[in-house]
């Protein structure tokens, strides 16, 4: 399986790469791209920081 998803959305540096990094994306309803997240070594706050985030973007 190609890593074309993974390179689209900056998951992955080369098709060579053997895992994909760690990456949440909130996309919109027509799949346009509006966050983008790379936890990091701080993946227990990252999911209460995307919830925040999509209730600023589209309420609660």
């Amino acid at each position: 399986m190609g890593r074309e998803l993974a390179l689209y959305y900056g998951a992955a540096d080369s098709e060579t790469q053997s895992k994909a990094d760690r990456r949440t994306v909130v996309l919109d309803s027509q799949g346009r791209q509006l966050l983008s997240y790379k936890p990091g070594l701080n993946v227990g706050a990252h999911p209460q920081e995307v919830l925040e985030d999509c209730e600023f973007l589209f309420g609660d």
